[in-house]
């Protein structure tokens, strides 16, 4: 076994690191410094279709996030 299968980080030691990392099952997963284009074509047109429908369905209540952190 090795040592990298020994390591089980926590939430708290995630909140305290610097950068753009996932934690998940105890595992740090480090994040690319910048999504790549397609990433970015995706995301935005995502966010484009639900501003639309909750726009048209007129949901005044609800909003479109860009970025979030997450704990699951």
């Amino acid at each position: 076994m090795s040592i990298a299968n020994l390591l089980n980080y926590t939430y708290e030691d995630y909140k305290n690191w610097e950068g753009d990392w996932e934690l998940i099952d105890g595992t740090p997963i480090s994040m690319a410094p910048a999504p790549m284009r397609i990433h970015q074509d995706i995301a935005t047109e995502l966010i484009f279709l639900l501003k639309n429908s909750l726009e048209k369905n007129e949901c005044p209540d609800c909003q479109v996030s860009f970025e979030n952190d997450w704990k699951v």
